[in-house]
């Protein structure tokens, strides 16, 4: 309904339209601008660093969104991978070589 009201009806650019909004809350957040946090993650006293300890760029924020889609859309095995993983890295993490940490 919201879909139709505002895109008139086209899934498809709503679609593109909140994937780009997704991906730029995200790759904010995950970068060194959002401390590589989100919301989510700041209330859980959790963040995501790179291998080495550093805060994100830009860049492999946006390799670790990507990835993470990958992830999902393999039928969540990427997101459950993590679950087996020595490390505790889903395959977006291997990806982008990041770790998801306590803070």
């Amino acid at each position: 309904m919201v879909t139709t009201a505002v895109y008139d009806g086209d899934i498809t650019a709503a679609l593109a339209i909140d994937t780009v909004m997704a991906m730029t809350y995200f790759v904010y957040s995950w970068s060194a601008y959002g401390r590589g946090q989100t919301i989510g993650m700041r209330s859980l006293k959790i963040r995501v660093t790179r291998t080495d300890g550093a805060y994100l760029d830009v860049v492999d924020a946006f390799i670790r969104g990507a990835a993470l889609g990958v992830s999902i859309t393999c039928l969540l095995i990427g997101v459950i991978w993590a679950a087996f993983d020595p490390q505790k890295q889903g395959w977006h993490d291997k990806i982008a070589h990041t770790y998801v940490s306590a803070v």
